[in-house]
């Protein structure tokens, strides 16, 4: 009698066990997908790492890669929604003007003997990242809360003015081994951040 009743004890232990994991993996995953359908709402694109993390629609504030996990033969076994549980956020970057210098907008302007990075063509990049909307304040207001529902990011590239350096210590607290970089004012090259000194 004891025997059967040890029995159940030990299965009514590893039921719960399960069910305690189950639970801590999809609560985090669960916040994690709210925060990248808000991201989405707010005007940021989140696409798989495949679609390629620069390239922003026009009217993007910024772009989100996420990258595919678990066994690529489940994955083609049971589909990409069933796998999303086990996807992981790698970059995010943020502008707080729509159509960064990245987007594909300013190409056709371009002057087509140029260099990328010809002095002259980063100043009409400048001139027209000044012409596209701004973020609303109420959008900027959410990044940091949304930033920090996600699982994982590896870097993080965004405009000084969305986040302060305390915002950031508090990122790079949660996930420690993130690159962040930061672009200033027009700049159009990104500075690796590093916190400021006490």
């Amino acid at each position: 009698m004891t025997s059967k009743r040890a029995m159940w004890i030990l299965l009514a232990a590893i039921v719960l066990l399960v069910v305690a994991g189950g639970v801590a993996f999809y609560i985090p995953y669960q916040r994690e997908r709210a925060a990248l359908e808000e991201f989405e709402r707010i005007g940021v694109r989140v696409s798989s790492s495949s679609g390629g993390f620069w390239n922003t629609d026009s009217n993007d504030y910024g772009s989100i890669a996420v990258n595919f996990g678990g066994p690529q033969w489940l994955r083609n076994r049971v589909g990409d929604r069933w796998m999303q549980p086990f996807d992981r956020v790698s970059s995010v970057g943020l502008h707080h003007r729509a159509r960064g210098w990245h987007s594909e907008g300013w190409h056709a302007e371009l002057p087509a003997d140029q260099e990328p990075f010809d002095a002259e063509i980063l100043k009409l990049v400048q001139e027209m990242r000044r012409e596209f909307p701004q973020m609303p304040n109420e959008s900027k207001s959410r990044i940091l809360p949304l930033l920090l529902q996600l699982r994982s990011i590896d870097w993080l590239s965004i405009d000084d003015d969305l986040l302060s350096d305390d915002q950031l210590s508090e990122i790079r607290a949660r996930f420690p081994d993130i690159k962040i970089y930061i672009r200033h004012g027009d700049e159009l090259i990104n500075r690796e951040w590093s916190p400021p000194a006490d």
